[in-house]
């Protein structure tokens, strides 16, 4: 391709008459054909009697069809050009009379801008782009390894997923696309994907926009239910007939613990002086996430603790070692549930005890941070 004139719509329309007629007879007359400046060929031919103005798309056409020499020949020559030739470097003087035509002309800034916007987003999508190894799968397993094993696994089973659907290769544009479809198609799955593929770029990966783009799925309203009420808390706890289970209940609402932490505590983490439980006296209680490092409880549960249920304990389950709670979960369960239907009438999740001691400790003026504690 030979050097071409780029004139912005503003220095088009500096053209005379006389120089627009001269560009088009001049292409005419070199071959082109009215079709291929995208006109009729009636209107050529009044264009060359004068009849009818040459617009400047028609002018803009007709350009295509001549050199930078020949541009000046026939114009004389306007105020700014620009010459570009393949393989050469714009000189810094072309840049600057390139930059003031951009400048001038709105619709070529938009033009320029969206080109730009498209650049920019193939570069960006380049430089965050992680071709992932099945080394990179066992490293992550092994920086997880100190969480429960069911996180473990469902982290590595999703994570796995995404690989397989993604090819094994990342992208902030790519993997934003593939959870947001994944979410309209499978929400749950989606959301455990997502918890999969953040950790995966935290700990591995290490890019931070990579990790921003990853979408965080909610799957319905069912998350967001309301936490128990205190009197409904204490209307449930008068109907459970079983102690362990009253016990372990109570001290679900009164210390803030999880069901799977307070089912798994150990008799040395009970302090009855303090009135406490206190998970961080046991190390391996202590994992990268999930951390509970003291729950205080009321004394009057502490009493029954001390006076009632430790000796039902050691009757019960003897040689049952430092477990708190040596029963079956689900048997503690059932009593429970089977109270929430004799006190409410309906039933909801243990776990939701958690939101209630949080609301209801920040409800009487406890700091976030110590409730978090």
């Amino acid at each position: 391709m030979g050097a071409l004139v780029v004139l912005s719509a503003f220095d088009i329309k500096l053209l005379d008459q006389d120089s627009r007629r001269r560009i088009v007879e001049y292409v005419l007359a070199k071959g082109v054909r009215s079709r291929d400046l995208g006109v009729s060929s009636s209107l050529i031919n009044m264009v060359k009697l004068g009849v009818r103005d040459v617009s400047d798309q028609l002018v803009a056409s007709a350009l295509h069809y001549i050199s930078v020499d020949e541009f000046i020949a026939l114009t004389g020559g306007v105020r700014d050009h620009v010459v570009i030739s393949r393989g050469r470097p714009l000189s810094e003087v072309d840049k600057s009379v390139l930059a003031e035509i951009v400048v001038r002309d709105p619709e070529l800034r938009a033009f320029i801008r969206s080109l730009l916007r498209d650049v920019e987003g193939r570069d960006f999508e380049e430089r965050h782009r992680y071709r992932v190894s099945s080394r990179d799968l066992e490293r992550f397993r092994s920086l997880i390894s100190d969480r429960s094993r069911r996180t473990v696994s469902d982290r590595m089973r999703y994570l796995r997923l995404a690989m397989a659907d993604l090819g094994w290769e990342l992208s902030p544009e790519r993997v934003r696309r593939y959870v947001l479809d994944l979410q309209g198609r499978r929400p749950h799955i989606a959301v455990h994907v997502s918890k999969a593929l953040k950790l995966f770029v935290k700990l591995v990966v290490r890019d931070r926009e990579l990790y921003d783009s990853i979408p965080n799925p909610r799957v319905g309203a069912a998350l967001y239910k309301d936490p128990p009420r205190l009197e409904e808390v204490k209307a449930i706890a008068a109907e459970i007939d079983d102690l362990a289970s009253r016990v372990f209940y109570a001290m679900l609402a009164e210390t803030g613990l999880r069901p799977g932490e307070l089912y798994g505590a150990k008799i040395s983490w009970l302090d009855l002086d303090l009135c406490a439980v206190v998970p961080a006296r046991d190390p391996s209680s202590l994992r990268a996430s999930k951390r509970a490092y003291i729950s205080m409880f009321s004394r009057r549960l502490c009493s029954v603790v001390s006076s009632e249920y430790m000796a039902f304990r050691r009757r019960i389950r003897r040689g049952s070692g430092d477990k708190l709670f040596p029963f079956k979960e689900r048997s503690l369960r059932l009593h429970i549930y089977s109270a929430m239907d004799r006190a409410l009438g309906r039933r909801f999740r243990l776990y939701d005890l958690k939101s209630f001691f949080a609301t209801y400790m920040i409800s009487r003026g406890v700091l976030p941070l110590i409730v978090s504690i």
